[in-house]
């Protein structure tokens, strides 16, 4: 086949999955997904897994389990970087199936593909798909498996897997969690996940240890609770964090502090924040235009903050909020 037909054969095959997604119960829907999900390029077949998932379509579990046999045959060629066989795993698990075969032929997978000056991994996400889906299915082993891909040589892996042990909340995940925590990881990532996952699953017991962090010597240790503090729900883990920036005298735990808070969503923090800005030194008051900044989207928010700036006369923050805000919107 001339190589003109089959770039305009696989865009064709592009374009039916498109319209699929459009309109996913269409009259030309399902057999165009079906034929997607059984195409040889990854990307037409992940593409399709996609809509399926993304709009929990029934009947295409078969089609689903046929993806990974097909792509799991010389995968560096046929599906580099996993894209079809996650993309099949993530439809299977959206679409809440409790059979854990798929995802334990998939907890343990590795796809290592050739990169400048040797071979990598690139299986990660298989796995931490792999594993949320084990644990939505309570499969007795779950818990096993978190414990060692919490030793998974990918960061990317350590922090899925806290984070999908904190999506689905049970506090026997907890030990696991805080032993992460205590013994530490060289990835900041991590263990704000950890440490996150340990305050949704045990809060109780995980504020006192994730404040305790708060201020510790290993700078990473210490980011990384001030950030989970920061993006808990719990009003505890706020007032805890306002109270440590409160005490601290170095300026770099301040503004580590103030960063947190502007991730938050909570009331209490952002009112601490635009105190800050309305009474805070200017180095401060810099400090939290720029944490609630994160926020730019709020237009709400952001006219409180412009508010608070103009009774911070000493400041001049008028100049600062502008181009914070111009900044997060050209990212």
């Amino acid at each position: 086949m001339p190589r003109s037909t089959r770039a305009s054969s696989f865009d064709a095959k592009l374009e039916a999955v498109r319209r699929a997604r459009e309109n996913p119960h269409g009259e030309s829907a399902e057999r165009d997904l079906r034929a997607a999900l059984g195409d040889k390029s990854w990307l037409v077949a992940s593409e399709a897994a996609a809509v399926v998932g993304e709009h929990r379509l029934e009947g295409f579990k078969d089609a689903l389990l046929g993806i990974w046999p097909r792509f799991v045959e010389n995968p560096a060629k046929t599906d580099p970087g996993c894209r079809a066989k996650e993309a099949a795993l993530t439809a299977l698990d959206q679409l809440e199936i409790l059979d854990p075969d798929p995802f334990l032929a998939a907890i343990r997978y590795r796809q290592l593909e050739p990169v400048a000056g040797g071979r990598i991994d690139t299986a990660g996400g298989v796995r931490v798909r792999a594993l949320s889906a084990l644990l939505r299915q309570l499969y007795p082993d779950a818990s096993l498996f978190a414990g060692e891909l919490m030793a998974d040589a990918d960061a990317q892996v350590r922090a899925g897997v806290a984070r999908a042990l904190g999506y689905y909340g049970d506090r026997a995940a907890g030990p696991l969690l805080v032993h992460q925590l205590r013994s530490g990881d060289a990835e900041p990532n991590v263990l704000a996940e950890c440490a996150v996952a340990l305050l949704a699953v045990a809060g109780d017991f995980g504020l006192g240890l994730v404040r305790a962090l708060l201020g510790s010597v290993d700078e990473v240790m210490s980011e990384a609770a001030a950030l989970a503090l920061g993006q808990s729900r719990d009003p505890a883990a706020t007032a805890a964090l306002v109270a440590w920036v409160e005490e601290v005298v170095l300026e770099r735990d301040i503004e580590l502090g103030v960063r947190a808070l502007g991730l938050s969503r909570l009331e209490s923090a952002r009112t601490y924040l635009l105190g800050l800005v309305r009474e805070g030194s200017p180095a401060r008051a810099r400090a939290a235009v720029e944490a609630l900044a994160v926020h730019h989207y709020d237009e709400q928010l952001m006219a409180r903050v412009r508010q608070a700036a103009t009774e911070n006369r000493g400041a001049r923050l008028g100049p600062v909020i502008e181009r914070v805000l111009r900044s997060r919107r050209e990212r």
